[in-house]
């Protein structure tokens, strides 16, 4: 329910800074990906997921039914919001493990929610695709110029974090 879109174009990556409230990691990032949910669930799209899983697993079709029945009706029976507000869970799932990854590397990741999404979509032709805009995720290496980097982190303590039941 989710794609991964990579801007190249050094240009597309420039208009879109001005949507982003002129936050410069846009063009200034190595990468820049934004994470899409699809426009429209379909049951075609449960089943294509249906399909990779006999493919990848190698479990016969037939045998997917009552699962594929399962989220048809658990999901495509919902109202649009609702259908959206699910998607967009997922790719705040994949963002956990894009970050993760991310670190893992040693390469710097700046999740942004601070950009307006129908001109991200508008500008990079998402819909003529399918797709609606989510999450912007700038992924590089962090400047030595850049104030935040040897500063302390502000987090919660494991105290204050943490609720024991």
């Amino acid at each position: 329910a989710m794609k991964a879109v990579i801007i190249n174009d050094p240009e597309k990556r420039k208009e879109l800074v001005e949507y982003s409230f002129g936050q410069k990691q846009i063009v200034d990032a190595s990468h820049l990906i934004v994470l899409c949910r699809l426009d429209e669930l379909h049951l075609d799209d449960v089943q294509d997921y249906m399909d990779d899983i006999s493919r990848i697993r190698g479990v016969v079709l037939d045998q997917l039914e009552g699962y594929k029945n399962l989220i048809a009706s658990s999901i495509l029976t919902k109202e649009i919001e609702v259908q959206e507000e699910w998607m967009e869970k997922q790719i705040y799932i994949a963002l956990g493990n894009l970050l993760t990854s991310a670190a893992a590397m040693q390469i710097d990741a700046c999740p942004m929610e601070g950009f307006l999404s129908h001109e991200y979509d508008r500008i990079l032709g998402l819909k003529a695709l399918g797709l609606a805009s989510v999450l912007v995720v700038p992924v590089g290496y962090r400047s030595e110029e850049d104030p935040y980097a040897k500063i302390a982190k502000v987090r919660k303590s494991v105290a204050d974090f943490i609720v024991k039941i």
